[in-house]
């Protein structure tokens, strides 16, 4: 039987944090977060917009004694009209997808995720699309997932790039010319996610929207090895994909530590949070019980129980990658809200 106030929480959340993606700088934008993951976006030369998003997911669970991190590009399509609407729905509803389904099996669980976000877009989004392609990373093991044309690199220092995606265009697919893409978010037909598992690694995974990979395979390779870390790795492809012309907006994400260090460094708390290059938006838990799996429970002091889903506090304070704040507009030192969320840690999956 669904579950009413999950469904209601879930679209909450979903709303939540298109609401927070939605506004990108207006030039360039670069984070570190927890010391694990560097993203990064850019503007580029040519557009008077950015429509690529960029941004890290965290779900804590004491109960699985694990933390589980997904980091996601999703490109809006310039082609067709409202892509940036497209591109912040198709990632807010991916990663909505994500925390409710949290004790799904990963790899069903990203596919599910991906129709989900695909479904939600066709209908909400009139014309647009996006492509999404991402990592998910628990358990000492990680996934993953890819629709359109960004892409999954994988760089080691003894060996040649590795690209672990396949762009869904009929050049790659077929050996045409045309790079058209043959399914994407939003797309009216049904779309068939690709997913993976991969081994934990000694090098760095990238994921790159197609403004950043312009600048070819053997250049990501050579920066990524030979600069002197992850924030300076993501400004100089950004910068080269500029100077290259700066024909689309750009963004990357650099997972710069060994999956396996990375597993061992996980704490077990039940945070809940989203950055973006612009800050970090954070969701609590609802205290759920066994025969209410989704009850909500006002955490803020001085208000009442209400149908309303759990605290959210959103935060764009603090600095920005390597010291450095993002280029371009920035929101206003500090802003905190509160708001409340429907997810129980306690609903079955």
């Amino acid at each position: 039987m669904t579950n009413k106030g999950a469904d209601h929480g879930a679209s909450m959340v979903t709303e939540e944090i298109r609401k927070w993606l939605e506004h990108p700088p207006a030039v360039r934008g670069l984070r570190v977060v927890e010391d694990m993951f560097v993203i990064g976006t850019d503007i580029g030369k040519s557009r008077d917009e950015n429509q690529d998003r960029v941004a890290v997911l965290k779900i804590g669970s004491p109960q699985r004694n694990g933390t589980s991190w997904c980091a996601c590009v999703c490109d809006g399509m310039g082609g067709m009209k409202n892509g940036a609407e497209a591109a912040s729905l198709a990632l807010a509803a991916f990663f909505s997808s994500l925390i409710s389904d949290r004790k799904m099996e990963p790899k069903s669980r990203l596919e599910a995720a991906a129709k989900s976000a695909s479904e939600q877009v066709t209908k909400s989004v009139n014309g647009g699309g996006a492509t999404l392609s991402a990592i998910l990373i628990e358990d000492g093991s990680a996934f993953t997932i890819n629709v359109g044309d960004s892409r999954i690199y994988r760089i080691r220092d003894s060996e040649d790039v590795q690209r672990l995606t396949v762009d869904d265009t009929l050049a790659e697919a077929f050996g045409a010319e045309d790079r058209g893409l043959l399914q994407y978010i939003g797309a009216r037909t049904r779309i068939s996610p690709h997913v993976h598992q991969i081994e934990p690694t000694s090098g760095q995974l990238v994921i790159t929207s197609d403004g950043a990979h312009v600048v070819g395979d053997q250049l990501l390779n050579d920066l990524g090895k030979h600069s002197g870390n992850a924030s300076q790795y993501c400004e100089r492809v950004l910068d080269l994909a500029n100077w290259m012309g700066g024909r689309d907006n750009a963004s990357i994400i650099v997972i710069p530590r060994p999956l396996s260090t990375q597993s061992r460094a996980l704490e077990t708390s039940s945070d809940v949070s989203v950055w973006s290059v612009e800050g970090r938006l954070k969701i609590a838990w609802a205290a759920g019980r066994p025969d209410v799996p989704a009850a909500p429970e006002l955490k803020a002091k001085n208000e009442q129980p209400s149908a309303e889903p759990v605290a959210l506090s959103k935060d764009k304070t603090g600095e920005a990658a390597g010291g450095m704040r993002p280029k371009g507009k920035r929101s206003p030192k500090t802003k905190k809200d509160q708001i409340e969320i429907g997810f129980s840690d306690e609903r079955a999956k």
